[in-house]
């Protein structure tokens, strides 16, 4: 009887250390989602001011860091199973949180015009797509619970990604006319859109990035 008691106390305890352990993870991934929850709404404010051709110093600092940020926390939460998101799917968290991550890749690749841009925006638009028809499909199971904060922002980071990310995809010269600082000469555009066309073509990258260059140190 007496070792029946100890053994149950036993277990008690370990069932409140694992309860206790529990709590203090889901207090840790809220207080990162969060921080992750700022940094995103900065980067998108930092992106919406670089497609609308508002480009004042610092942006692409800023731009880099906020979406770095948020594409690390949002990549990480991609693993955290259905504590933070209050899902039912883990699998489903994991796909929509690497799309999103994608998406931003894509984004700020696109935005600054580095190379690499289609594979990451094709990746995350086709993991998207897949996710955004999973959710579709399952509202009425309330696998993906649109009550939580961090699902709803997780939803407007793929659709505000992916609708800059599909534009950078369908119209790269629009994009590059609105968002670089040198959209509005046409000699740079003329140069970009030789460059989207045959990106293989090293002399062609070569004259757009040499041309680009010389106008930012006269700038400077």
């Amino acid at each position: 009887m007496e070792n029946q008691i100890i053994f149950l106390n036993l277990e008690q305890t370990k069932s409140m250390e694992t309860n206790q352990q529990l709590a203090a993870k889901e207090e840790f991934y809220h207080r990162f989602k969060k921080i992750e929850l700022i940094v995103s709404a900065i980067a998108v404010v930092a992106v919406s001011a670089k497609i609308s051709g508002l480009h004042f110093p610092g942006l692409s600092p800023i731009l880099i860091v906020s979406i770095g940020s948020s594409m690390m926390f949002t990549g990480l939460f991609a693993f955290s199973g259905t504590t933070i998101y209050e899902n039912k799917k883990p699998v489903l968290v994991t796909i929509a949180c690497l799309a999103c991550s994608l998406l931003m890749v894509g984004t700020l690749f696109s935005i600054m015009f580095w190379p690499g841009t289609r594979m990451f925006i094709i990746v995350g638009l086709s993991l998207s797509m897949l996710a955004l028809i999973w959710i579709a499909a399952g509202l009425g199971e309330n696998i993906f619970s649109l009550t939580s904060i961090y699902n709803r922002a997780l939803l407007l980071k793929i659709v505000f990604f992916g609708s800059i990310a599909a534009w950078a995809l369908s119209s790269p010269v629009e994009l590059y006319k609105h968002a670089s600082v040198y959209g509005k000469d046409p000699i740079a555009v003329r140069l970009y859109e030789a460059h989207i066309k045959d990106p293989q073509n090293s002399a062609k990258t070569q004259a757009f990035y040499e041309y680009t260059k010389s106008k930012r140190k006269k700038n400077h």
